[in-house]
């Protein structure tokens, strides 16, 4: 609103807390800045965060029910993975945080428009705004007429028609409510369903069926059946929640996160400690439901009754494996180590003249989980940076199909890519090094890291 409102020149009302970035965009004038950027999300428990330009960020969780209700402290230019949880360290700066979350929001505020689109007359702000959209509406309709002397509105067919998302809520879905469902949609006029297997409802677990099953492979065998003849048309997400991932993904093809450890070396030391990097094992919820981390087998999908535990993210205890080693001088040097790290994890090397850090790279498990996925999907992510393991996700669906004529489905969709609400990055693939013969490739890497 207020870069609309700069640029028609109209009076910003001041009862909102937008910002125009005009400056940004023209390359003139000083573009304003937030003090902070401020998040919420109500699903899960609630969740809140809040981070300023210094690095600082505090993380609410739980705020839905204040007697649960837990806080976490980071710092993303010292800790972008925030896996160091400091608010014990730095109160004082998790305490101004919060008292600022206070200052971003307020409760049932109606956006500012409401107020004043009764009273457009008198709203010179509003005038203006409304003058500038019919002056471009009017300008791209005179280009369409030029080109376009005769109209014809065009064929209606499935495709021209509006579509719907169709949830398959624990797929206990029966063969005539599918009916009856897809009659009221082809009565509503409809052009086709988009089929989403997602989480279940608490009640109705002894009509669960497992994604992709026998039993749910036929019954979604009948709804392109019911719907061929009806004249719906049929789209299905291969993913039951999102993003990708499930029970059959394993660990080689699941998403993964680097770790990182440097050491420092003068001229002529030795490094006195072995190179290695113990994961620090947690769990996190997107339920309600206590669960230790001990208490959960390896990996995630041997774990039963999955959807109650409505697993978010886990890493379990373990030490990670190594992927390089280089050792970086104060004169711009970069050395390949990797070779000369023991089976005991030893660095058989001394270093040369110079002041030498030795900046080490683990692969990490990430741990995110899939979210709101339906019965018989839960599981990890896929490691979305790596071929092959789409590749094996997408086999699944291969194997569930064969031999079965689905020809009738339009288009397999994806609903998202998010990998939100986790703890550090899933930012890493075996394949990113795979055709790397360069020390110029490891220093990027040693480099960005801050080694």
């Amino acid at each position: 609103m207020p870069t609309i409102g700069e640029l028609v020149q109209a009076d910003i009302p001041q009862n909102i807390d937008g910002i125009s970035y005009l400056p940004t965009l023209t390359g003139k004038g000083i573009q304003k800045e937030h003090d902070c950027i401020y998040y919420e999300f109500f699903e899960f428990g609630g969740k809140q965060s809040i981070m300023t330009p210094d690095g600082w960020k505090l993380v609410r969780l739980e705020v839905s029910d204040p007697s649960k209700t837990y806080e976490e402290l980071y710092n993303i230019y010292t800790d972008p993975a925030e896996t160091s949880n400091v608010i014990k360290q730095y109160p004082d700066v998790a305490k101004k945080l919060k008292n600022m979350i206070g200052g971003q929001r307020v409760e049932k505020c109606p956006f500012p428009v409401f107020k004043q689109v009764r009273f457009m007359k008198q709203s010179l702000f509003l005038k203006k705004c409304s003058k500038f959209c019919y002056v471009l509406f009017a300008v791209c309709g005179c280009l369409a007429c030029t080109q376009n002397q005769k109209i014809e509105w065009p064929q209606v067919t499935n495709e021209t028609k509006p579509w719907t998302r169709w949830w398959w809520e624990g797929n206990a879905v029966r063969t005539t409510d599918l009916d009856t469902v897809m009659r009221k949609y082809q009565e509503a006029n409809l052009g086709g369903l988009e089929i989403t297997p997602i989480y279940g409802i608490h009640g109705y677990e002894n009509r669960f069926k497992d994604f992709l099953s026998p039993e749910w492979v036929d019954l979604f065998l009948y709804t392109l059946q019911e719907a061929k003849q009806l004249g719906l048309g049929i789209d299905l997400a291969n993913a039951s929640g999102w993003p990708f991932g499930g029970p059959w993904v394993t660990p080689e093809d699941a998403c993964k996160t680097l770790a990182y450890k440097t050491y420092q070396l003068k001229e002529g030391e030795q490094l006195g400690e072995p190179v290695r990097y113990k994961e620090e094992g947690f769990v996190r919820l997107a339920g309600h439901t206590p669960v230790k981390l001990d208490d959960l087998k390896e990996p995630v999908s041997a774990n039963a009754d999955l959807q109650t535990l409505a697993l978010d993210q886990v890493r379990y205890k373990k030490g990670l494996p190594l992927i390089i080693v280089t050792a970086n001088s104060d004169k711009g040097e970069c050395l390949d180590l990797t070779s000369k790290i023991k089976p005991d994890g030893t660095l058989d090397w001394t270093a040369p003249q110079g002041d030498w850090t030795i900046c080490a790279l683990f692969q990490g498990h990430h741990g995110k989980m899939v979210e709101r996925a339906g019965p018989g999907g839960e599981g990890d992510v896929i490691d979305h940076f790596s071929a092959s393991a789409i590749d094996h996700y997408l086999s699944k669906f291969d194997e569930a199909f064969k031999g079965k004529d689905i020809s009738y489905l339009r288009y397999y969709f994806n609903d998202s890519y998010e990998v939100d609400d986790a703890r550090g990055e899933s930012n890493w693939t075996p394949a990113f090094l795979t055709n790397s013969k360069s020390i110029g490739d490891m220093t990027c890497v040693s480099t960005y890291l801050h080694c």
